[in-house]
């Protein structure tokens, strides 16, 4: 099933299929990681409405929820 990284919830992992950005942020993504194939864990979530903390290559990131809802996953 397709969905996104802002879909998942605490402790979720996933595998990238893909990042829906076209602009330099959807670069910076790809170079952070967030490439087909990858898996990715949610670390945290602060809410709906904010940043996601993720473990990505043995890296935790926080994304924004923006850039969350352009990352597509397999779940």
């Amino acid at each position: 099933m397709i969905k996104q990284i802002s879909d998942l919830t605490d402790g979720d992992t996933a595998k990238v299929l893909s990042v829906n950005r076209k602009d330099a942020l959807g670069i910076r993504l790809l170079e952070l990681g967030f490439t087909p194939g990858t898996p990715v864990r949610i670390i945290r979530s602060v809410s709906k409405k904010g940043p996601i903390e993720v473990l990505i290559r043995g890296c935790r990131l926080m994304i924004g929820l923006s850039e969350a809802q352009s990352i597509y996953i397999q779940a």
